[in-house]
């Protein structure tokens, strides 16, 4: 992510970007202030390069300097999370699923971890989809602060098991 990207980051987001996206409005200040930008895109740097985010952008192909969302894994807690947003422009594309389903890929093959965690605001239909489509399974509600809202939010958890996922796997190579 270079800092070119601010712009496309600092993009005023309206209430339907964030209910689309998992776990990520959680964090995501709105409106985003002053300087909010650069100090993600460091961030993001910064736990890329230490092996504790993998966060990345979404740009449509052939149209790299275009951002239409991002996905993401945080170690939050102790527990690896996958997270993502996108614009409402490309809604209903496949590339929320398209992109959590291979970060669902890359956290189970690359890593040791037993159990991947997310979840999203429990009025939000499409991205409870989402996760349901790459194998989540939603275990209960938590209340959250979502910066994007400023007020605390009633949020869906969803987890992925380990043998969850390689039961899955398995049937869909053979199927």
């Amino acid at each position: 992510m270079e800092a070119s990207s601010t712009p496309t980051i600092c993009r005023p987001p309206d209430s339907r970007r964030h209910q689309l996206s998992a776990i990520a409005p959680i964090a995501i200040p709105h409106p985003y202030p002053a300087g909010a930008a650069e100090q993600f895109i460091l961030r993001t740097r910064i736990g890329n390069s230490a092996g504790t985010t993998l966060q990345l952008v979404a740009t449509p192909l052939g149209s790299p300097g275009e951002v239409i969302g991002g996905v993401g894994l945080d170690l939050r807690a102790g527990k690896l999370t996958l997270s993502y947003v996108f614009s409402p422009e490309v809604w209903g594309i496949g590339y929320a699923t398209e992109s959590a389903a291979a970060l669902v890929e890359a956290a189970f093959t690359l890593t040791d971890v037993r159990t991947l965690h997310s979840g999203v605001f429990v009025d939000n239909e499409r991205s409870r989809r989402v996760l349901q489509k790459v194998g989540f399974k939603f275990d209960g509600f938590v209340e959250e602060y979502s910066e994007a809202l400023g007020a605390p939010q009633k949020t869906a958890h969803a987890r992925m098991d380990r043998h969850d996922w390689l039961a899955r796997r398995s049937s869909m190579a053979t199927g």
